[in-house]
């Protein structure tokens, strides 16, 4: 009587990423640049970030930090850490010669998606993984601390080549030569897609198998 059906957060995420909605300010400020997302970030992330943006002062990319905590305390944090690349507020007007944004709103991060080149998941050093699926989804491949063994998803993505655990600056750094350097960036996002397709379709299994249910 019982069956396996899947994760129904694939059918979620695939549907959410179908619905997508543009948006012009982080358009603006990615311009025609690489943009890595922290998403769902805690301190930890934040600070491996930051160490690999001091280790690379010459880089070319953009970067939104997207924090778990939105307070207005760990937000000034942020922008002191960050300050030598002239870090802006999502809330504010676009300033296009700023390397860094720091999103202090809540409900962007899912279609922020849309504009990322990697994305640096949070939550892997302690408090548990924040979702690397929407990621995914857009065809993002995606980075997270070491604490996934609760997380079968970021093993899946791990073992299919879309995603890396790291645990310190130079993990980030050998992530970011894969996923951002090398000449299979293409091939990557579209992996990512694939592995949501493949890991689709629970939703539906579920219902037929409501629908099919004898009550009597």
């Amino acid at each position: 009587n019982v069956f396996l059906s899947g994760d129904t957060r694939y059918d979620r995420v695939k549907q959410l990423s179908t619905m997508a909605q543009e948006n012009d300010k982080i358009a603006q400020f990615k311009g025609d640049q690489q943009l890595i997302i922290l998403g769902s970030s805690w301190p930890e992330e934040e600070r491996i970030l930051h160490a690999f943006c001091l280790k690379n002062p010459n880089h070319k990319y953009k970067i939104l930090i997207v924090p778990h905590d939105v307070s207005e305390s760990h937000i000034a944090d942020i922008v002191n850490r960050f300050m030598a690349y002239n870090p802006q507020l999502y809330s504010d007007g676009i300033e296009t010669e700023s390397n860094v944004m720091v999103l202090n709103t809540i409900g962007h991060l899912a279609s922020a998606y849309l504009y990322a080149d990697l994305a640096f998941i949070g939550g892997a050093f302690g408090k548990g993984l924040h979702n690397i699926l929407e990621a995914l989804a857009y065809g993002v491949p995606v980075v997270f601390g070491p604490h996934t063994e609760k997380y079968p998803e970021a093993e899946l993505a791990i073992r299919a080549g879309i995603a890396m655990s790291v645990s310190n600056v130079t993990d980030f750094e050998n992530a970011h030569a894969i996923f951002l350097e090398g000449n299979e960036i293409q091939s990557s996002r579209l992996a990512c897609k694939r592995f949501v397709e493949e890991n689709s379709g629970a939703t539906e299994m579920v219902l037929k198998a409501i629908e099919n249910i004898d009550i009597n």
